[in-house]
């Protein structure tokens, strides 16, 4: 997958073209040369008002959200596109495979937000050290970003499995002045402001985007909304026991050790949930089923309704 370049880089207009270039001759997901993209304008509008300190604070925060995103989603998405593609015609398949793989990646990103806000400052003070101290509330007004990607990127796959790449496109034209006009209405307020604007314009997006991609295909929103139901109740469960066991104990001196110590208490207890709770388990035992070859249960649903309707 492409990369995205460190904050700090430099990039000039032929290495600019020349990416985006690369990522359209490959065929790659619209999220990543969306990201770039974006990263870009932020930090622009990020320097234009606040100055290079304040960049450099904002850049640090969005890279920390990002990377974890970017490298996730590269990772699970390789994959998940490369099967979902060739077994496009069987529509059985091909919805129990894509439903599985989002489940499963929902369930890793869900509780890594929730973890990124509580522990935000922590993060900071460990990954960045203390002079990025000011990262941390911008970190924690970005976090929900990981939330919204971990729902929106995994129906790339979707929609370039199923021969729908236009759709995808425009979906991706739509976005950049969504996310453009947030930033304008944040710059009177720092990078916070435009963090927070970020976030809010990518949260309020999120609900037109699934039903966008899912029109006419073999997901509704209905599958997307039940895959998502079981790991955002239990990662919010999790979050507050962690939160109020933390705090109400005390928090340890070391930055590290909260980490840790969250971290400890917090996994457990979503894996505990999600699992036994939430009656998790047995989609678990199936999902490792089917990685083994296993038949799959999915309902004999149509796959798409015309290949003229498909396109629009």
């Amino acid at each position: 997958m492409c990369g995205l370049p460190p904050p700090g880089s430099r990039l000039g207009p032929e290495g600019v073209r020349g990416f985006a270039r690369y990522c359209v001759s490959a065929g790659q997901s619209r999220s990543t040369f969306l990201s770039f993209t974006l990263l870009i304008i932020s930090k622009r509008f990020s320097s234009g008002v606040s100055g290079g300190d304040a960049l450099g604070v904002y850049g640090r925060a969005y890279q920390l959200v990002n990377l974890p995103v970017d490298n996730l989603n590269s990772a699970v998405g390789g994959v998940a596109f490369s099967a979902l593609s060739r077994i496009q015609n069987d529509r059985t398949r091909l919805k129990s495979y894509f439903i599985n793989g989002y489940s499963l990646l929902i369930s890793m990103t869900i509780p890594f937000a929730l973890y990124v806000i509580i522990f935000a400052d922590d993060l900071v003070m460990v990954v960045l050290g203390p002079k990025w101290t000011e990262a941390a509330p911008i970190l924690r007004l970005l976090a929900p970003i990981i939330f919204v990607f971990g729902i929106i990127n995994p129906l790339g796959w979707l929609l370039y499995s199923i021969g729908l790449q236009g759709r995808s496109l425009r979906i991706a034209i739509v976005i950049a002045p969504i996310v453009i006009t947030a930033y304008v209405i944040g710059l009177p307020y720092g990078p916070r402001g435009v963090a927070l604007a970020y976030s809010v314009a990518m949260t309020l997006w999120m609900v037109p985007h699934l039903v966008w991609c899912t029109h006419n295909t073999i997901v509704s929103l209905q599958d997307l909304l039940r895959s998502m139901f079981r790991p955002c109740a239990a990662s919010i469960i999790a979050a507050a026991g962690t939160f109020g066991l933390v705090y109400y104990f005390g928090q340890p001196s070391s930055a590290l050790v909260r980490l840790i110590a969250g971290g400890g208490v917090m996994m457990p207890g979503y894996l505990f949930l999600l699992l036994f709770v939430f009656g998790q388990i047995t989609f678990y035992r199936k999902l490792v089923g089917e990685l083994k070859g296993g038949p799959s249960e999915i309902p004999d649903w149509p796959l798409v309704a015309d290949a003229e309707s498909v396109r629009q």
